[in-house]
């Protein structure tokens, strides 16, 4: 029910008030994938000892081909973009029940390929494998600086700003959820900026009829120093709510350019509602739209430069996001 909702906030999850977590018994595949270009890859392992090595390409696992378990697992996630659901069905393929061994069968960069065994490993949760990226902050020799959004606090980040001279530039990581406030957008801006509207539903009669919406927001005043160079914001389908948020100021307002993919078109305050049986279900419970007064559902913020990872530029080692936006920020004005 949930999954047919489209909502990429959409979860069934245990309850909080009867849930003793994290759960015991739950396992990860050693190693971190990516669906990229419709192929499940090895992006990040946790051991060199392992059998697989990142680039591979997972073919099927214990017998059953991958491209149909990934169509098991999509058809139980709830999202309203199919980069996102794929993302999260990848989480779901990843998580066992057990440590029982699983056969692999994998493709090599050269073609060849192999059946390997491995063993799934005890995590609290997903991502607990590092990605591969800078330190959160960084200043590239090709000229520019990067913050990573999802591994800064509002202190570190401020205080980051603060060295960054003014005619240089700016590439702001936002693959995934951030740990910052908005104020840092300030940085960006002689001119508030203001959130695209965020509108509750007001429902006069039963089942939704004679609806009306209420649109509420906030806004962010500009902050000093002015960042004057070329700022981008780099993302993808992990960027989910509050970080849609943020990249829909970023669009609306022409305040940067935008690297990427499009992010997972949902966002909005949240309805929790718990059930008997210990089940919690989530939702959302707003509709929120583009400054443009588009709609955000379905599409996500849209990237001004798209940028994708390749199964090649992995096998390479290569971060092509990143690189692009560099790219985006350096090349001569």
């Amino acid at each position: 029910m949930v999954a047919d909702l489209d909502d990429g906030h959409g979860r069934v999850v245990p309850a909080v008030n009867n849930y003793v977590g994290p759960a015991a018994n739950i396992y990860w595949l050693p190693f971190r994938t990516q669906w990229v270009e419709d192929a499940l890859v090895v992006t990040a392992v946790s051991d060199p000892a392992l059998p697989v090595a990142t680039g591979d390409v997972i073919i099927a696992i214990n017998g059953q081909p991958v491209a149909d378990l990934m169509q098991a697992q999509a058809r139980l996630v709830s999202a309203s973009t199919e980069s996102h659901r794929m993302m999260r069905a990848t989480q779901g393929l990843a998580r066992r029940n057990n440590d029982s061994p699983l056969q692999l069968k994998v493709q090599r960069a050269e073609g060849q390929q192999l059946d390997v065994e491995v063993t799934p490993v005890a995590s609290t949760r997903p991502g607990s494998l590092a990605e591969a990226r800078p330190e959160p902050i960084t200043w590239f020799p090709q000229g520019t600086w990067y913050f990573d959004l999802t591994r800064l606090d509002d202190a570190r980040l401020t205080a980051a700003l603060t060295n960054v001279k003014p005619d240089q530039p700016v590439i702001f990581d936002l693959r995934g959820y951030p740990n910052v406030e908005a104020e840092f957008l300030g940085y960006l801006t002689d001119e508030p900026v203001s959130t695209a509207p965020f509108q509750i539903a007001v429902d006069q009669l039963p089942e939704g009829r004679a609806r009306t919406w209420k649109s509420v927001g906030w806004s962010v005043e500009p902050a000093s120093p002015r960042l004057r160079a070329r700022v981008a914001f780099l993302t993808d389908e992990r960027a989910i709510s509050y970080s849609e948020t943020l990249l829909a100021i970023v669009k609306g307002y022409g305040l940067a350019d935008i690297v990427g993919e499009p992010t997972a078109g949902m966002n909005g305050n949240i309805n929790p509602f718990e059930l008997p049986g210990n089940h919690r279900i989530i939702w959302t419970g707003m509709r929120v739209l583009n400054h443009d007064g588009s709609s955000l559902f379905g599409r996500g913020v849209l990237p001004t430069v798209p940028a994708s990872p390749t199964i090649e530029g992995i096998r390479s080692g290569l971060d092509e996001v990143l690189l692009t936006g560099i790219d985006v920020v350096t090349r001569p004005q």
